[in-house]
């Protein structure tokens, strides 16, 4: 699953960078906080985030996205897009998505994400209008998303 802010470039010409990296950096917090902290791979890109989501949390992932996304909305005038390709999908193209775990410290780790799927994946849910299947629907759940800071003892991968 990818988050994007739409329109981000405008947005930090306008002055609100830190409005776009703290919506793109909220979307980590609301995933972290429906999964266990390991669970979710993920890596941040400023304005947005790739998670790779097993397929038995995708439903808990897409509804504190989309939570997220009525966040970025509602509190900052921002368009945060929340869509997935399936890793079938990218395969079909010719391209996959390899992760690895990098070990900083004792307990603290990043995703590394390669292949080139992961490239497709941002192209195609950017360049989604919503008739092609990338970007979730517009109707969202109108709780709040969970925003709490992580869990003590998670790694992120």
């Amino acid at each position: 699953m990818i988050t994007d802010v739409g329109g981000s470039t405008v947005a930090i010409e306008a002055g609100k960078y830190k409005d776009a990296n703290m919506i793109g950096a909220a979307s980590i917090s609301a995933v972290l906080n429906v999964t266990r902290t390991d669970e979710i791979p993920y890596t941040f890109g400023g304005d947005g985030t790739t998670f790779v989501v097993p397929s038995g949390a995708r439903p808990r992932v897409r509804e504190a996205l989309m939570s997220t996304r009525n966040f970025a909305h509602d509190g900052f005038c921002l368009n945060l897009r929340v869509g997935a390709a399936p890793l079938a999908d990218l395969r079909k193209d010719g391209v996959d998505v390899l992760v690895a775990k990098y070990c900083l410290s004792l307990g603290n780790h990043l995703a590394m994400l390669a292949a080139g799927g992961v490239s497709v994946a941002d192209k195609l849910i950017k360049s989604d209008d919503g008739s092609l299947g990338y970007l979730f629907s517009t109707n969202s759940p109108t709780k709040s998303p969970i925003l709490k800071g992580c869990r003590a003892g998670g790694n992120h991968l």
